[in-house]
């Protein structure tokens, strides 16, 4: 969607609704100074006439959006045209659906130039062609796209702003090549957001493209402690109490996380303000936070999923000798099932062992468990602090999972508990 300078339209697609507590939009962004700081000197290069490239990356939730909506919110006040969108995931067989998105695109479409578009797109050759069947037809659709971001960047200072890279179709990418190599000399900024994982070949030809052009790259590291306070005290209106911002730990840095977590706790009434502090007297899991988590996960590759629904019995860190233990697997088949896991930022060395990054993400995993495995498993084998055995203060070190071995031993239990590991269960 193409917006002209100075104007406040609201951003497409829109954003999903959230959890009270929190404005997304309004909120201050928290402990990414430096970051916003080299989005501000890219739009500066624009504004002075030079182009400027920045890729921002992280695992899902690190605040990759946030960030660029910051970087179009400040284009917008410089007076800045905006070409904003998002990749979507069933969308990705879509061709140039992202680009179409991005620069407003449509048949209906009041200026000459898109509407062309849109009909190259809606309407095959007389041949019978289509930009897919069609080289040629999808050429000039692409020479199309990048002659049109090129026009209007010599009309004024242009930001073309792209989030999930990592859903975009093909033709989209191809595009976004094209409208790079365009960009030498002109007043454009593309600012892109992608996810560590998934990457297709597609995306890694742009990406060094881009690298080669001189492209910043931005990697966002989890939020330090300060943020993450000054973040729940934003979304709770008050000063946070210590077991308040301990169930905030276990987000890891995380701000979507942090922000779901308090939003559903104000929901559910358990965050109590007195005296100008918010505190609770337990932090539970809440189950719209598992469920979100659950589908940040889902992209990973099922051997992933499976080892890491069998990790979460062992608690926030385990072993590949303990999983392998567990499941009957080999150390070596875990170790490369649970590669895209760490790749992702969903474990992490913590040699000799391996740790769940974020406690909320391991909770989320074994609280998805069926009732039955979790009540065999035990308080211990479940790392828990919780009653019942739930997983509360992400416990379940060496003790704890070695004290469960004995019930998974039997070739008979591991093949059952294998079986378990491999159904995720339906939602």
């Amino acid at each position: 969607m193409i917006d002209p300078g100075g104007s406040r339209r609201p951003p497409w697609p829109p954003e999903p609704r959230r959890s009270p507590g929190l404005d997304p939009v309004a909120a201050p962004l928290r402990g990414r100074g430096p970051e916003a700081g080299i989005l501000a000197e890219s739009l500066d290069r624009v504004a002075a006439g030079q182009p400027a490239v920045v890729l921002i990356e992280g695992e899902a939730g690190i605040g990759k959006t946030r960030l660029l909506d910051s970087a179009v919110q400040d284009a917008r006040a410089r007076g800045m045209q905006v070409a904003r969108g998002r990749a979507e995931e069933l969308e990705q067989s879509r061709p140039f659906g992202l680009v179409a998105a991005v620069f407003g695109c449509e048949r209906s479409s009041g200026d000459l130039r898109r509407a062309a578009i849109a009909d190259l797109l809606a309407a095959p050759l007389g041949s019978g062609g289509t930009v897919t069947s069609d080289p040629g037809l999808r050429f000039r659709t692409v020479d199309a796209f990048a002659d049109l971001a090129e026009a209007l960047a010599l009309a004024g200072p242009l930001v073309i702003g792209v989030d999930d890279l990592q859903w975009a179709d093909p033709s989209s990418v191809l595009t976004l090549g094209a409208v790079a190599r365009r960009m030498a000399g002109l007043p454009v900024a593309l600012v892109g957001g992608l996810r560590s994982l998934p990457r297709g070949t597609d995306l890694d030809r742009l990406i060094s493209l881009l690298e080669t052009a001189g492209a910043r790259r931005i990697q966002l590291a989890p939020l330090p402690d300060t943020a993450v306070r000054d973040l729940v005290a934003d979304a709770v209106a008050a000063e946070p109490g210590p077991a308040l911002l301990a169930g905030a730990a276990g987000a890891g840095g995380n701000p979507l996380f942090v922000t779901e977590l308090i939003g559903a706790l104000l929901q559910d009434g358990t965050v109590q303000v007195a005296g100008g502090r918010a505190e609770v007297a337990h932090a539970t899991l809440p189950p719209t936070l598992r469920l979100t988590i659950l589908r940040r996960l889902s992209f990973l590759p099922h051997p992933a999923v499976r080892a890491l629904r069998a990790a979460s019995i062992l608690g926030s860190s385990f072993s590949l000798t303990d999983l392998a233990t567990i499941t009957g697997s080999s150390a070596l088949e875990l170790s490369v099932a649970l590669d895209g896991a760490a790749r992702a930022g969903v474990i992490e060395d913590d040699a000799p062992r391996l740790r769940f990054r974020h406690d909320l993400i391991r909770d989320a995993v074994y609280e998805d468990l069926p009732g039955g495995v979790r009540r065999g498993v035990g308080p211990e084998g479940g790392g828990g602090g919780g009653a019942g055995g739930a997983p509360g203060g992400g416990g379940g070190g060496r003790a704890a999972s070695s004290a469960c071995f004995s019930r998974w031993s039997s070739p008979r239990i591991r093949a059952w508990s294998f079986a378990v590991f491999a159904s995720p269960r339906k939602r």
